[in-house]
């Protein structure tokens, strides 16, 4: 599964992200973004978020952290420049 990490604001982004993997692997890779609205590669509704989340992270071979200008001085964005800096 891809796993696709970004902020709220570039949902059209990791939407177009994600049919670009699709159609990439002939729509057999299964791709995961929170911000997703079909209910296809999103959170369900009925779960608390969080813990699906780090579910959904557990489960991924792939992820992709999408980084951009409104993006990058969020706290998770942060962290990663910290560990890619490390």
């Amino acid at each position: 599964m891809v796993f696709i990490s970004h902020d709220t604001r570039d949902e059209r982004i990791a939407e177009e992200l994600s049919i670009l993997v699709r159609r990439a692997t002939s729509d057999k890779a299964q791709v995961f973004r929170s911000s997703d609205r079909t209910g296809r590669e999103g959170i369900d509704l009925v779960r608390p978020w969080f813990p699906f989340i780090l579910q959904k992270i557990d489960e991924a071979s792939v992820m992709i952290c999408l980084l951009t200008t409104p993006s990058i001085d969020r706290p998770c964005s942060r962290l990663l420049r910290q560990g890619l800096d490390a």
